[in-house]
């Protein structure tokens, strides 16, 4: 009865202590199984007392297994989970330790954006066809050539007594009075005129003359022979393309002192002999050059070669002066 009673609290003493730790389990259960046997071995002389302690132990071993192997999960999953948490706190010190690493700030570089112009195609040219140029447009595009090489000459002084009384009272009147309404009254002043008023306008019309030829061979003194000869010919072009209605604004060809005069040919010399023979004295200039060129024609060739001679000397001594102001 004792010992029963003593191994019953062995028993709950050792489970009490096995609770929270698997291994002091394992022992309880093991130091249980020899003192239930022994409490049935020494109370075999009692079997009844046997009877109830054999069922006491039984009860008592049954009831208490599931206890102590539910214990023993408890046991193993604190374990682990103090082993788990213990380890956490390990990492968190050691991080913790460990110097804190300063994140650099990223510098944004703008990139540089490069426009690319688009290729301009190139518009093909386009080929107008040319208006055929009218005859009217021809004749000005000609003349318009011809006045470029025309070289003007300086603008003269009147020489003409009117002229000279007209400037005069041009100047004398107000300022914008047209001429053209005032010619009558100039007309009738210039019959009124003096003697001694119109004796001065003579003087001024020579001392005009005189001031016009200085001031013509100073012009022509700075030009060369054949740039006056080249716009004395554009001259003569223009004259000939320029209407019949205008011939009275045709330009003159520049006078060159510097040059003589073309020699006459060899009719020319005829013509002057026979003028100089007195032959056609009172005969009219028309019927006279009829005459002229009749006898000219019937001439043979010994009888014309005297005045082909004459104009060929000429032209010779006229080519060795021009040579000798080209140099």
């Amino acid at each position: 009865m004792l010992a029963s009673i003593y191994a019953g609290a062995l028993r709950r003493s050792l489970v009490t202590a096995a609770v929270g730790n698997p291994v002091a389990a394992r022992f309880a259960t093991a130091r249980a199984l020899p003192i239930r046997t022994f409490a049935v071995s020494t109370r075999s002389a009692f079997p009844a007392a046997a009877a109830v302690t054999r069922k006491k132990t039984t009860a008592t071993t049954t009831k208490k297994q599931p206890a102590t192997s539910a214990a023993a999960k408890k046991a193993t999953t604190t374990s682990k989970k103090t082993a788990t948490s213990a380890a956490a706190k390990k990492k968190k010190e050691a991080a913790a330790k460990r110097k804190p690493v300063v994140k650099k700030k990223a510098v944004l570089v703008k990139k540089r954006t490069v426009t690319k112009r688009k290729a301009v195609s190139k518009k093909k040219p386009v080929v107008r066809k040319k208006r055929a140029a009218t005859p009217e447009e021809k004749l000005a595009k000609k003349k318009r050539v011809m006045r470029e090489t025309v070289i003007k000459e300086p603008k003269p002084l009147p020489t003409a007594i009117w002229n000279i009384f007209v400037k005069q009272q041009v100047a004398a009147g107000p300022a914008g009075a047209g001429v053209i309404k005032r010619v009558a009254e100039f007309s009738a002043a210039y019959k009124a005129l003096s003697p001694v008023e119109v004796q001065k306008l003579r003087e001024q019309a020579e001392q005009n003359k005189a001031a016009n030829e200085a001031a013509h061979v100073a012009f022509v003194s700075k030009l060369s022979v054949d740039e006056i000869k080249q716009s004395n010919l554009a001259r003569a072009r223009l004259n000939r393309l320029s209407p019949s209605s205008r011939r009275a604004v045709r330009a003159r060809p520049i006078r060159d002192p510097r040059v003589p005069k073309m020699p006459p040919n060899a009719y020319s010399q005829f013509t002057s002999s026979r003028w100089a023979s007195g032959e056609f004295e009172g005969v009219s200039v028309p019927d006279a050059a009829k005459r002229m060129s009749a006898e000219w024609k019937s001439l043979t060739a010994a009888q014309k070669q005297p005045y082909i001679d004459i104009s060929d000397a000429a032209r010779a001594k006229h080519q060795k002066v021009l040579q000798s102001l080209r140099a």
